[in-house]
């Protein structure tokens, strides 16, 4: 009778290690990854309000995901962020609460340019209106939050539309900071305003 148990026992678990190699294996397969990729742009291009799009994403069973050439476009069309290789760490993600949180997300190669224009509106001002929460929200948004994130080799420039390039001295409305190394944890929420605190490295 033990040893009958002992048989089923060891079969089940054999199974679910098989179910569990079978579901890494289709996580590695191009077709599920592409449609991964599409389900990814098209939630982002719904919660942000925005066209975005990537090359290809890689899928780990260890609740991590890597997505190459990463892209999100302003209202005018323009590159508002680029990312050559964005690492994405998951801690816990509910599909009924519609909730992820993420762990450490690793940004390699950040290139984008904040813009203002005569009334100090960003181009960037539409994605954080998408976070704000006096904004009406459907049941089709996710909330999102952050660990930790990790910057390497970035750029990063601020423009102010406004004003011109001045000739002599530091231009504040014109700064182009390049090949930034950083890290910044302690992300309370999307869902408002980001709070956050800085360590440099």
């Amino acid at each position: 009778m033990i040893k009958r148990i002992l048989k089923i026992l060891s079969t089940v678990v054999l199974v679910f290690i098989l179910l569990l190699f079978t579901l890494y294996i289709l996580l590695l397969t191009p077709k599920i990854q592409t449609f991964t990729a599409k389900l990814v742009t098209n939630q982002l291009s719904k919660d942000l309000g925005a066209d975005v799009s990537l090359s290809n994403i890689r899928l780990y069973p260890l609740r991590r995901l890597i997505i190459n050439d990463f892209l999100i476009k302003d209202k005018k069309k323009d590159t508002l962020i680029y990312i050559s290789s964005l690492s994405l760490g998951v801690d816990s993600f509910s599909i009924k609460n519609k909730k992820v949180h993420f762990g450490l997300i690793k940004v390699h190669r950040l290139e984008t340019k904040i813009i203002t224009d005569s009334v100090n509106k960003s181009n960037f001002q539409f994605i954080i209106n998408s976070f704000v929460s006096d904004k009406k929200k459907t049941s089709e948004n996710w909330n999102y939050s952050v660990r930790a994130i990790k910057l390497e080799q970035s750029n990063i420039e601020y423009i102010n539309a406004d004003i011109n390039t001045v000739k002599k001295g530091f231009d504040v409305n014109h700064v182009k900071l390049k090949n930034i190394y950083l890290y910044a944890n302690n992300f309370k929420s999307f869902i408002n305003y980001s709070v956050f605190l800085y360590k440099y490295t």
